[in-house]
């Protein structure tokens, strides 16, 4: 599936990108989809990166708060993706 497939998919079934959130298992799945395409990684590689994003969108320290913020992202997306760590 190309990037553009994807975009359009996702606008198909929920509309436009103004009220994407994390909080919209499709939303997840496409950010997770795009990340691997972008990267060509794995679901669970595309999960990681999404979460350390959502945890720490600046990038510029990692800490023990971002760090926890991370792992519970991580969780939550794989939940919404239903993979069982």
């Amino acid at each position: 599936m190309e990037w553009f497939d994807l975009v359009k998919e996702y606008e198909e079934k929920n509309g436009s990108f103004a009220n994407a959130s994390y909080d919209n298992p499709d939303y997840v799945k496409f950010r997770v989809k795009m990340i691997m395409l972008e990267n060509g990684f794995g679901v669970r590689d595309a999960v990681e990166a999404l979460a350390w994003e959502v945890a720490n969108p600046t990038k510029r320290s990692i800490n023990k708060k971002v760090s926890e913020m991370k792992i519970k992202y991580e969780q939550e997306f794989l939940d919404v993706l239903h993979i069982i760590r």
